[in-house]
């Protein structure tokens, strides 16, 4: 893994492959909660003016963290890969292509798909990626072996999904 600068960014092209936080699973159990529980914290300040307040804080913060580190977004550019989080704005990570033996889809236990990348020298990091729908998981997949990377699709389907069809009585 090599991690650059944002100055290395700025004369390449770079597609992204993310969607919205909040129609995802992880982010929707993190807005609601996080805000019912901020809801909690702002009551008991007013009410009570303690400092029991500050537990709450805490596990707000701590529930904030744990499913924020599950929303990983990646973006394409003609010599690098670049991982971001969607509420950690300031965290990015770049593989270059070169350095770059393999890429796998994952999915495990309760995890969302997750972005496994393998360097040449065989050492390895996961990048869970909840807002990552299943349609972006496989155009990045066809842009990744257009660039000649191999990628191994453990768990995205590729099959196309058949629209809802809803059947009013015996239509």
């Amino acid at each position: 893994m090599t991690k650059t600068n944002s100055e290395d960014l700025i004369d390449e092209n770079v597609t992204y492959y993310k969607g919205s936080q909040f129609l995802c699973m992880e982010g929707i159990v993190l807005w609601l909660f996080g805000l019912f529980f901020l809801y909690v914290i702002a009551i008991n300040v007013i009410k009570y003016s303690n400092y029991s307040s500050f537990w709450f804080l805490i596990f707000v913060g701590a529930f904030y963290f744990i499913f924020s580190r599950r929303m990983y977004y990646l973006g394409l550019s003609g010599s690098q890969l670049i991982i971001r989080n969607t509420n950690f704005f300031w965290y990015k990570d770049v593989y270059y292509l070169n350095d770059i033996k393999e890429i796998a889809f994952e999915q495990r236990h309760n995890m969302p798909v997750t972005l496994r990348v393998i360097n040449n020298n065989f050492t390895s990091e996961t990048y869970p990626a909840a807002v990552i729908s299943d349609k972006k998981w496989l155009m990045l997949k066809k842009d990744l072996e257009t660039k000649g990377i191999k990628v191994k699709n453990e768990c995205v389907s590729e099959k196309e999904r058949e629209p809802v069809r809803f059947k009013f009585f015996n239509d």
